[in-house]
């Protein structure tokens, strides 16, 4: 008898442990704050307009684990042309969102600031890399000793504009936003640059007026630096959240989105 209740609970416990985690959107608390969205009928959620979404409540990463993203989605039927985006935020350890230009590492950008750059300052002079996009405005730089993409680096600055190279090789480059250091001339440089974000489920996608389900599973941590990929985590991911992206021009868009669901196994 013993033995019996004893195989019993050892049978509980297993299931309890391999049971698949879930979340939901079910009602407006489970979107984050300030997230504009409407509840209908029969649990169906509408987005007017451009709105960038995401729920409330982060989970934690476990590469180990798959995580599937379903839904589904439709636009109404009086609504122009949408761009639909769905996926994921990744986090990292400190719950700060891991954008494009923290993980897209450009590889042999490597080079060094040719002058002294000044906290404050909007603008540096480096030796042109190796590898050099002309107007380069989607490139960030990382102020670091690391070589040619070793990596997620959290503290680039985005590039507002650049010059034209000089006759001693150096360019200026502009930047988004000032230098909160100083830094010496010698100092050594890379890019990153921006980029689309963790959209795992889809991209740029025109819903059509009727339902369709859509579903995706993403597994795994990115090892490699350069341009992340859409089936894994990106370096540095600890944490997550779901993302949905609406963008139109037309101001009277709405997307119906129902039965959002992660699964987590």
């Amino acid at each position: 008898m013993k033995k019996s209740m004893l195989f019993a609970a050892l049978c509980l416990s297993a299931a309890a442990l391999s049971a698949a985690e879930t979340i939901e959107i079910k009602s407006y608390k489970d979107w984050a704050k300030g997230s504009f969205v409407r509840l209908q009928a029969d649990g169906v959620w509408e987005v007017p307009g451009s709105r960038d979404l995401s729920n409330a409540k982060s989970f934690k990463v476990d590469p180990a684990k798959k995580y599937t993203l379903s839904f589904e989605v439709r636009k109404t039927p009086e609504t122009q042309k949408v761009f639909f985006y769905a996926g994921f935020w990744p986090l990292n350890e400190d719950m700060v969102r891991i954008s494009p230009h923290h993980a897209r590492c450009e590889r042999n950008s490597e080079t060094v600031l040719t002058a002294d750059a000044a906290s404050g300052s909007k603008s540096i002079r480096i030796n042109q890399p190796k590898r050099w996009k002309k107007g380069a405005k989607t490139w960030c730089v990382s102020f670091n000793d690391r070589k040619n993409c070793s990596g997620l680096d959290m503290n680039v600055i985005c590039n507002a504009g650049c010059g034209e190279q000089a006759a001693d090789g150096s360019m200026e480059v502009t930047l988004k936003a000032p230098l909160t250091k100083d830094y010496k001339a010698g100092t050594p440089v890379h890019f990153h640059s921006e980029g689309p974000g963790m959209y795992s489920a889809c991209k740029e996608k025109d819903p059509a007026t009727e339902w369709e389900k859509i579903s995706v599973t993403v597994s795994g941590i990115q090892t490699a630096a350069g341009t992340p990929g859409y089936d894994r985590w990106w370096m540095g991911t600890k944490y997550g959240k779901l993302r949905f992206l609406i963008s139109s021009r037309d101001r009277n868009a709405k997307v119906q989105l129902r039965n959002i669901k992660l699964t987590v196994e």
